[in-house]
């Protein structure tokens, strides 16, 4: 459930060093076992929990050990065997105590987390915050009804808005298509008369959405709604169906899918298009400005487009997981 592939292939990395063999010098082997010591120690849950609580500093400070122990011998077997130790120890020890549990897909690594109070379960994908949902109300009671809209996904949110301004184009019932299952979020959005359609990749991100022990949002939002697995841009080339919004939401980690943000791919979005119907693309990242590229590809398209990432920093709440977003809304006509 965790790319234990990585560390292994560093510890291989380093015994394919030349002169693999223990050191002779008895003062060498006891200042290795020191270090190794040292590290195990530093790791050790028992001790390490009542200094370290952040896991950046855990690593930081596991780290600085083993450049000390690399700097004072260079031998590959003991070096390999220190690396291995903290790689172990490290991975045995949790400082995200609030790590309930991780799932590993063809498509990456999920976790699943709650606060320390009990408050917000959160999906993670990689480094990012996929989703996440408000168990309980600020007077510490259970959510029964339908959970709140958070995260990028509340209703002063770019694509919250968005939303109703196509509610109001429409003027009744919309069509949505969704690509990017995540932990069902957008579901929510959905009123009784609605048809929305999730297209999604992986299917253990299916499973974790309809699962109700893990995110309510489709069983008590929408827990009809059909969920289209596979790529997107080969499915939503395949549907009968002329939706009123298609939403790009799509995610590894903090990249975005890049052929789900091609010419050839809009020109996809298009076809499944109704007459008066808008394409959004979400393209909040922690590196590259999309905004331009996005247009670019609509433009060639003859799509008009705009950037919205207002409405939301207004309302930014980290401590809530309520969050800053950007979009693009792409569309035959600016109105």
């Amino acid at each position: 459930t965790w790319v234990a592939e990585y560390p292994a292939l560093i510890v291989l990395a380093i015994l394919c060093r030349p002169g693999l063999a223990m050191p002779t010098d008895w003062k060498t082997r006891l200042l290795w076992l020191a270090a190794a010591a040292v590290v195990a120690v530093a790791a050790y849950p028992g001790l390490t929990a009542r200094y370290v609580t952040d896991e950046n500093v855990f690593n930081w400070t596991i780290g600085a050990m083993l450049v000390i122990a690399g700097l004072v011998s260079r031998e590959p077997l003991p070096f390999a065997a220190v690396i291995a130790v903290a790689f172990i120890i490290g991975h045995a020890y949790k400082p995200d105590a609030e790590q309930r549990e991780t799932m590993r897909s063809f498509f990456g690594v999920h976790k699943i987390t709650e606060t320390t109070d009990g408050q917000y379960r959160v999906f993670l994908h990689g480094t990012t915050i996929h989703g996440a949902e408000r168990l309980r109300d600020d007077n510490g009671n259970p959510i029964t009804d339908k959970p709140p809209l958070i995260t990028y996904y509340h209703p002063n949110s770019p694509m919250g808005v968005t939303v109703k301004a196509v509610r109001a184009r429409v003027g009744g019932p919309i069509k949505v298509a969704v690509v990017g299952l995540g932990t069902g979020t957008f579901a929510c959005h959905a009123e009784p008369a609605d048809s929305f359609t999730f297209y999604e990749i992986d299917a253990s991100v299916q499973k974790m959405a309809r699962d109700p022990n893990y995110f309510s949002y489709i069983s008590k939002c929408k827990p009809d709604v059909p969920v289209v697995l596979g790529d997107a841009r080969l499915t939503l080339a395949e549907a009968k169906d002329k939706y009123d919004l298609i939403v790009l939401d799509a995610f590894t980690s903090d990249a975005i899918p890049i052929h789900l943000m091609t010419r050839e791919s809009m020109a996809i979005y298009l076809n499944a298009l109704a007459p008066h119907g808008i394409v959004l693309l979400h393209i909040s990242n922690r590196h590259m400005e999309l905004s331009s590229v996005v247009a670019g590809i609509a433009h060639a398209n003859g799509l008009v487009s705009l950037v919205n990432n207002r409405g939301s920093r207004e309302g930014e709440e980290d401590a809530k997981y309520i969050f800053t977003s950007t979009v693009v809304i792409s569309a035959r006509q600016e109105t």
